[in-house]
C-alpha cells in the first residue's frame, strides 16, 4: 500500500470531515456529470459505503499519523472488501463474486483518491497506484481468507480471528507495538461499522448490475 501513498504523497488531506465531504462530492459528481462512465447505483452505493465506513474507522488515528493515515484507511477498505467477498460467496456463484469484486475495487479506489487528493495526479501515477492497490488487495485477501473465525473474545491479538487480524494489520500500518487495548478499540469500531453497513443488502443490489 505504500506505493499508493508514494503516488499521491504531496496532496493528502488529513481532515476526516473534509475527506468525507470530498467523498460525497466525488460520488455526486461522477453520478450526474459523467453518467456514461458510471457504474450502476448499486455498485456505487456498495463502494461508497465501504469508503465512508473505512474513513470513519480510521478517524481515531488521524491526529498522530499525518499522511500515513491514508494507509490505515486502505487497510480498513481491504478488510471490508474481504467481508464483501465472503457475503458474495454465499449469495453468488464464483463468477458473480469475481465480477462484483472487479467492479467494486477500482470504483472504491477512485472514490477515495479523488476525495483525498487535492491536486492533479497524472494518468500514469494513477494507474500505477491502482495497480499497487489491486496487488495489495489480493495480498490482504489471502491473509484474511486464512482466518478460521470472526472474533476471539479471549484474545484480541488472535491471528486466526478475522477482526483481530485486521487490528494487527492496522497496528502494523501505524507502526505501533502490538497492544491489546489498541486492538480492542479497532475491533470494536470495525465490528460496529460492519453491522451498520448491511453488506448483504448492498451485495444483493450490486449483484443485479453485473
Amino acid at each position: 500500500m505504500r506505493g499508493v501513498i508514494a503516488s499521491v504523497r504531496p496532496h493528502i488531506e488529513s481532515s476526516v470531515i473534509r475527506l468525507r465531504r470530498n467523498l460525497i462530492m466525488s460520488i455526486f459528481s461522477r453520478r450526474f456529470n459523467n453518467p456514461e462512465q458510471n457504474v450502476g447505483a448499486g455498485i456505487d452505493n456498495l463502494a461508497a459505503t465501504i469508503a465512508v465506513g473505512s474513513i470513519d474507522c480510521a478517524e481515531m488515528f488521524k491526529e498522530t499519523l499525518g499522511e500515513r493515515w491514508l494507509l490505515v484507511v486502505f487497510e480498513f477498505i481491504h478488510f471490508y472488501i474481504h467481508l464483501m467477498n465472503r457475503v458474495s460467496s454465499n449469495k453468488l456463484a464464483d463468477e458473480g463474486r469475481r465480477n462484483l469484486h472487479s467492479k467494486v475495487l477500482p470504483r472504491l479506489f477512485s472514490l477515495v483518491v479523488d476525495a483525498a487528493v487535492t491536486d492533479y495526479v497524472s494518468v500514469k501515477d494513477r494507474e500505477d497506484a491502482l495497480a499497487t492497490f489491486t496487488e495489495s488487495n489480493y495480498d490482504r485477501e489471502s491473509i484474511y481468507s486464512a482466518c478460521t473465525k470472526y472474533v476471539s473474545h479471549e484474545n484480541p491479538l488472535d491471528h486466526s480471528a478475522l477482526f483481530s487480524k485486521l487490528a494487527l494489520m492496522v497496528i502494523d500500518a501505524c507502526g505501533f507495538p502490538q497492544d491489546e487495548t489498541i486492538a480492542k478499540a479497532i475491533i470494536g469500531i470495525s465490528h460496529k461499522t460492519y453491522e451498520e453497513m448491511n453488506l448483504v443488502g448492498l451485495v444483493e443490489a450490486g449483484a443485479k448490475e453485473i
